[in-house]
């Protein structure tokens, strides 16, 4: 049996199979899901739902996530640079330090390469994220126990500068993590929260 169908804009009934009213062209309705179904699906899964039409303010690359992706993109490899120079100007310079500069070569292209998948909002963005922050924590985790176990005593400031660099990388990592995990601005711009694993 054929369904039929009213058009809300002219009243007139056509085939619910037709995807426009015979009568005035109109396109048929779509069906959307009854909001309070919606919110209490979101309650029983733990998802998020955040209107994207109520702030159009907080999309796209600005504010927080802006200096983000300039911090990843420019002020990283200028550090890496400065670095790189003093070491080598240093005649004390050690293997240890040798492997810090290849350790930050590495990071600082994966830096650059993240900064810029999330400032044009690449699909594939929040992997090169994962990617960015898991090696941070584990190129310093490395340096810490290289330090820690076989540097030599007489080098103290190569182990306050080690412990210091990675204290300062966790502390950023996480507050970081917090802001794509948290931020309503990473939700509006990339349609989701980053971090979130379930």
């Amino acid at each position: 049996m054929l369904r039929k169908m009213k058009c809300p804009y002219c009243n007139q009934m056509f085939s619910a199979e037709d995807e426009n009213c015979k009568n005035c062209g109109k396109p048929k309705p779509v069906k959307t899901m009854d909001p309070e179904l919606v919110q209490h699906i979101a309650r029983a899964t733990g998802v998020i739902l955040y209107d994207t039409q109520q702030d159009k303010t907080l999309d796209g690359i600005n504010g927080w996530l802006w200096f983000w992706c300039f911090s990843r993109t420019v002020l990283m490899p200028v550090g890496f640079v400065g670095s790189y120079f003093g070491l080598y100007s240093d005649r004390n310079s050690t293997e240890l330090d040798l492997i810090g500069i290849i350790l930050g070569f590495f990071q600082t292209l994966l830096s650059v390469i993240t900064g810029y998948k999330v400032w044009t909002k690449s699909h594939d963005a929040k992997y090169f994220i994962y990617a960015y922050y898991a090696f941070d924590v584990l190129s310093y985790g490395i340096l810490f126990l290289i330090v820690l176990y076989f540097s030599d005593s007489s080098r103290n400031f190569n182990v306050a500068n080690i412990v210091i660099g990675a204290g300062y990388y966790f502390f950023t990592t996480l507050v970081w993590v917090g802001y794509f995990r948290f931020s309503k601005r990473v939700l509006q711009t990339f349609g989701e929260n980053f971090f979130r694993f379930q």
